[in-house]
């Protein structure tokens, strides 16, 4: 039995799951996409350590996935396991594999996630027999723009068919930076409903260093040199300051948020916590180490006094803020 995406988490939302699923095709990003929900939906937080285990096929043998699939659950309502690289299994540990599938208790779920398997290999044709193939193949260049639609609908708001177009040209056909740049879009337009070509220029027609996110992660990496000249752009391209000082504020914010969550007792994941994409976390977190809470508390000070210095002090804006993403990097 074969089935897309959409329809296996649907079955997932309703708890209507199988015990072993086949993970096959090109598009990675809706694959990871995929696991991350469904990780969300079975495993509570606080029993990620006893109920869900990752493996590796290269690194991993079929006695070990079918020790893992036979365990029961402590917290969750299933066990999930999921292999990837399944088609790096040795050939007996392939056949083993095959012949444990019938086998798998109703309280586990396994996920067997390939690259790239030869469906007309023994072992994809086994597979299929056994299991319930979820497939993610590339999609066209036409099928894009349905995805960017249906992409921003899931964040509550609706984009114009031009500003589609917009996008997919100065953003190509990747899925993971198609992503990234409705995530800043989403951020970027605040309150309003829809996206507009206008918005999708101002965000995504920034290049490199033009981009106000560039400034946030340079910043955040406190790369000095680098975060001044990206500011000095976007003076050039009519950035308001208190827009600048606005994303600062925010970016700061997420990064003392990464510093105080609590992994173990949360009962949502960082990703959720944040409002973000996973996209986007590595650079979170990796950032948040380069200060300490003080320092966040500091940069807050430094931010608040920049916008009232904006309003009152005879300085320049543009001196006004590069003195703040200088002060902000050298915490």
């Amino acid at each position: 039995m074969k089935i897309n995406h959409q329809e296996f988490l649907k079955k997932a939302e309703k708890k209507n799951l199988s015990p072993a699923y086949l993970f096959s095709g090109e598009e990675e990003f809706q694959k990871r996409e995929t696991l991350d929900k469904l990780i969300q939906l079975l495993i509570p937080p606080t029993h990620k350590s006893f109920d869900l285990d990752v493996l590796h096929a290269s690194r991993s043998s079929t006695v070990e996935i079918i020790n893992k699939t036979s365990t029961f659950p402590v917290g969750a309502e299933k066990r999930l396991v999921i292999v990837y690289d399944v088609e790096k299994l040795t050939p007996s540990d392939k056949d083993l594999l095959i012949s444990h599938l019938k086998g798998i208790p109703e309280s586990s779920c396994l996920v067997l996630v390939a690259a790239q398997l030869d469906k007309r290999k023994k072992f994809y044709l086994d597979l299929e027999k056994k299991t319930i193939v979820v497939e993610f193949p590339k999609l066209y260049e036409n099928q894009i723009p349905s995805w960017i639609s249906n992409r921003v609908k899931a964040h509550g708001k609706s984009i114009k068919k031009e500003a589609i177009g917009v996008l997919q040209n100065w953003a190509g056909n990747s899925l993971p930076d198609l992503a990234n740049e409705i995530e800043k879009l989403i951020i970027f337009v605040g309150d309003k409903n829809t996206i507009t070509s206008e918005d999708v220029e101002k965000v995504v027609g920034y290049t490199g260093a033009n981009d106000i996110f560039q400034l946030l992660n340079f910043v955040g990496y406190k790369d000095t040199k680098q975060a001044l000249e990206v500011l000095n752009n976007l003076f050039s391209y009519g950035n308001p300051p208190g827009t600048i000082i606005h994303w600062l504020t925010e970016h700061l914010i997420r990064l003392l948020k990464v510093k105080e969550f609590d992994y173990k007792k949360s009962e949502i994941s960082l990703s959720s916590y944040l409002k973000t994409h996973n996209y986007f976390l590595k650079d979170y977190k990796e950032q948040s180490k380069n200060f300490s809470r003080e320092q966040l508390q500091s940069g807050f000070l430094l931010l608040y006094q920049a916008d009232i210095d904006l309003k009152r002090s005879f300085l320049s804006p543009e001196l006004i803020l590069e003195l703040l993403v200088y002060n902000l990097c050298h915490m």
